[in-house]
């Protein structure tokens, strides 16, 4: 999850599209071009989410490999090898559907409060996982009931993570600004 919000982020899609805000800017550097430089900035920000989806598609939904449920059946890549580009291609089409959905329906975050996103929450999430990490890895080249500490290292980073978004809320709404 926080892989994807970055990837938003880095992609320029709402709510963290600040450097093409139509409402603060009179179209940003969209005035600036016309006719084919234009189009060429507008694909160029298309590609990048798809190279962002495939980027995703690879490192977390498996790549070129067939889903779950499709493992040991006909319509296996190990059978057919032209289904892996298929599934790949379905992957980053429903990895991009959600980044277009996601610019749908979320509004435009205030700069002041993604910088509190980033650096209140992502950053000591993100510091916490990793150790949560390799205190994982250390435990599995050490200790042979490696397999019970799995559950609970993934239920110490939910906890953890519920801690660090509850601490934020809790504390917006002590120092909101009407």
């Amino acid at each position: 999850l926080i892989f994807f919000i970055v990837v938003l982020a880095e992609v320029n899609r709402a709510p963290f599209d600040m450097p093409e805000a139509e409402q603060e800017l009179t179209a940003g550097y969209h005035a600036e071009y016309s006719g084919m430089k234009f189009a060429l900035f507008f694909m160029a920000e298309y590609q990048k989410m798809i190279v962002m989806s495939m980027i995703t598609a690879t490192l977390f939904f498996g790549g070129y490999r067939e889903p779950w449920f499709l493992q040991n059946t006909i319509l296996s890549v190990d059978n057919f090898w032209f289904l892996g580009p298929v599934y790949l291609f379905i992957k980053v089409f429903l990895i991009l559907f959600v980044m277009i959905w996601v610019r749908a329906t979320w509004p435009r975050l205030r700069y002041d409060r993604l910088m509190a996103l980033g650096w209140k929450i992502f950053l000591p999430l993100t510091l916490a996982l990793c150790f949560i990490t390799a205190v994982g890895i250390l435990l599995a080249q050490s200790n042979p009931l490696y397999y019970w500490s799995i559950p609970v290292l993934s239920i110490l980073s939910l906890l953890i993570a519920t801690a660090v978004i509850y601490r934020d809320l809790t504390r917006r709404k002590i120092n909101a600004r009407v």
